[in-house]
């Protein structure tokens, strides 16, 4: 059977839109600041742990469980080794942090230019636009790496420092994109037909969106030390694309 915890999370931001007639150039500017923090995450694994922890610990020490059956020393360093991993995986989860896929910023600009029915260009307009996006939290740095402890045998991190890792966040970095369209109207008896070339990602920008980072030991050995984080799965940013549409009015 899956189980999940609950979540209490915030999210609030700024955002700023404008739209104005510079020289007869339209313009259209947004920029957005979104904000987001953890709140209470997973209180009922919290609940659940304060409620036993004094029950399991004494097994642990006693080597004994409740029902009077002795463990050995291995079973009780396994259950205090137990209770240490999920006081640092609740530590992990610490209130106050940002929330995952949080950009730090949003925005784009766009105008529109229609040549006057006094020019040679009468019918044409062209158009412009850049939008972008701020790094994009994807995680956190472990608390092995923030710490150093990183060698083989290394200690285990502690709860403390497994909470002050949750708010050294690792990012997916800023990208942005221009696109561009030119359109042509023009009166064919009674009907208004328009024709448009939009051009998205005009530069064709090929950068690669990395989704998540992860440690790496040479040849995955644990004999060998934790190497610092890697990028881990990407996406790219959508190709080069261009749309010709065609719009009749009656």
């Amino acid at each position: 059977m899956s189980w999940r915890d609950v979540a209490s999370l915030q999210t609030y931001g700024y955002e700023f839109k404008t739209v104005t007639n510079f020289g007869g150039l339209p313009l259209h500017a947004n920029y957005a600041l979104p904000k987001t923090k953890s709140i209470d995450v997973r209180p009922v694994t919290k609940a659940y742990f304060d409620a036993f922890q004094a029950k399991w610990s004494a097994w642990a020490t006693n080597l004994k469980n409740d029902k009077g059956e002795t463990l050995t020393t291995a079973e009780g360093q396994n259950i205090t080794n137990q209770i240490l991993n999920i006081q640092n995986n609740i530590a992990g989860s610490a209130p106050g942090t940002v929330n995952n896929n949080t950009v730090k910023w949003s925005g784009s600009l766009a105008a529109t230019y229609q040549f006057g029915r006094e020019t040679t260009l009468r019918g044409f307009s062209v158009g412009y636009g850049i939008s972008g996006r701020g790094e994009r939290k994807t995680s956190s740095l472990p608390a092995a790496i923030l710490f150093g402890l990183t060698a083989p045998g290394s200690r285990a991190a502690t709860p403390a420092e497994n909470q002050a890792a949750a708010f050294a966040y690792l990012y997916q970095p800023s990208y942005y994109t221009q696109d561009a369209n030119i359109a042509y109207r023009k009166r064919f008896g009674k009907y208004n037909v328009r024709f448009q070339l939009n051009v998205n990602n005009i530069t064709d920008k090929q950068d690669l969106l990395f989704n998540g980072y992860t440690t790496y030991r040479v040849l995955g050995q644990n004999t060998n030390p934790l190497l610092g984080m890697f990028p881990n799965g990407f996406n790219y940013l959508e190709p080069r694309k261009f749309i010709l549409t065609t719009s009749v009015d009656f």
